[in-house]
């Protein structure tokens, strides 16, 4: 019998995910298990958002690059700080230089009005 070989476990994980001041952009960082930002390789699938524990709302029409660690999505309605939001994401929606990233479901997005600003040498707060 082969020695079998333990699972790693995902590669990469969503080090932040939230809602721009505009309400109308959903941010969402990438970074490798030990916290360094990770560049996205691909999209295959896009997330899905539930405003108030709603009905999904599809995402589409990613802006991002293959050199940066982070992805935005257009967002309608509008978001209002304060809302509770959430989101899914099917298993490998997207691919970075860590690898693929794992699955979300009923992840806490932060709606706060606050802006953000990407940094490609941290882990994004």
């Amino acid at each position: 019998m082969p020695d079998e070989q333990p699972n790693p476990g995902p590669t990469v994980r969503i080090a932040s995910a939230r809602v721009g001041p505009s309400g109308k952009t959903l941010f969402i960082a990438l970074q490798d298990v030990d916290g360094a930002a990770t560049a996205l390789r691909s999209i295959a699938a896009h997330p899905s958002i539930r405003v108030s524990g709603g009905a999904p709302i599809a995402l589409s029409g990613p802006i991002w690059g293959t050199s940066s660690p982070y992805v935005l999505y257009p967002v309608a309605p509008k978001i209002a700080p304060g809302t509770a939001l959430t989101m899914d994401a099917p298993s490998s929606w997207a691919t970075t230089a860590a690898g693929p990233a794992p699955p979300e479901s009923s992840r806490a997005v932060v709606v706060d009005g606050s802006p953000f600003v990407p940094s490609s040498s941290t882990a994004f707060p």
